[in-house]
């Protein structure tokens, strides 16, 4: 009785974990976006009944117009049926996705076969149930270095084709989120700095801009992991007395606040 319980209770958190990983959100990252290049926009596609037979070159099909269409034969024994589609790239060229609009496409299997430039059969998308609608689809892999497109027809209608085309794809890359502005440095003649301790005592020094941007340039720098524990802030005529020079260490540790309250000289 104890096995059988402890076999339930492993199955029922098997099952919740798996669905709180299928209801977990997606990464807050954000992801990048693909960029489709269409490759064949009002390029001639020649048409034929076969590769060395070919009856007109026309663009029917990559005139982003889906009013207008190219009978594409299903294979068939005749010297005028137009069942095979050919396009020959300028320079080799790395193919992703594309789109073949057919009004009236039956689920039909269509071959696509990729050549390099010396003829040899780099990739070959055979026979498959391609989306006859409008969208644009991704390939199940990137061909490269493709130089011609060899499209074959072998369902059991001629199919009316209107749109046509081939797609590279570019990755963008999110712009990465702006630094955030860093803090302004002090512009003024000179200003009263105000140091709050941890237990209350607050120091003020009379000081230039440029030591208090000095201080503020150290405290940043500590804040962040580098530099010296203390620092050294001139006293100067800030309290009188018969010495030379009177120098107060700051810890970074007991420091609870600063403020920077600059002023301007009188002329």
């Amino acid at each position: 009785m104890m096995l059988s319980r402890s076999i339930k209770f492993a199955v029922s958190m098997l099952l919740l974990f798996c669905l709180s990983f299928q209801l977990s959100p997606l990464s807050p990252l954000v992801k990048a976006e693909e960029q489709y290049v269409a490759l064949l926009d009002g390029k001639p596609i020649k048409a034929g009944t076969n590769q060395n037979n070919i009856l007109e070159s026309t663009t029917l099909m990559t005139d982003n117009d889906e009013s207008t269409f190219l009978s594409f034969a299903y294979v068939q024994d005749s010297a005028t049926a137009r069942d095979t589609l050919i396009y020959d790239f300028d320079k080799p060229t790395d193919i992703s996705a594309y789109k073949m609009q057919i009004l009236n496409y039956n689920d039909g299997p269509i071959s696509m076969v990729f050549y390099d430039s010396e003829g040899n059969e780099i990739g070959t998308f055979y026979r498959q149930i391609l989306k006859g609608d409008s969208g644009i689809y991704n390939f199940p892999q990137t061909y490269t270095n493709v130089s011609r497109v060899f499209l074959g027809h072998r369902g059991s209608i001629t199919y009316k084709v209107a749109e046509l085309n081939l797609y590279h794809t570019i990755t963008e890359q999110p712009e990465p989120e702006p630094e955030p502005n860093p803090q302004p440095q002090p512009s003024g003649d000179r200003a009263i700095l105000v140091v709050t301790m941890t237990t209350g005592l607050e120091k003020e020094y009379d000081l230039s801009i440029s030591e208090v941007n000095a201080f503020i340039n150290w405290y940043d720098a500590k804040d962040a992991g580098a530099g010296p524990s203390k620092y050294a802030i001139d006293k100067h005529n800030n309290n009188k007395g018969p010495f030379s020079k009177r120098t107060d260490y700051v810890i970074f540790n007991n420091i609870l606040t600063f403020e920077v309250n600059e002023y301007r000289m009188s002329e």
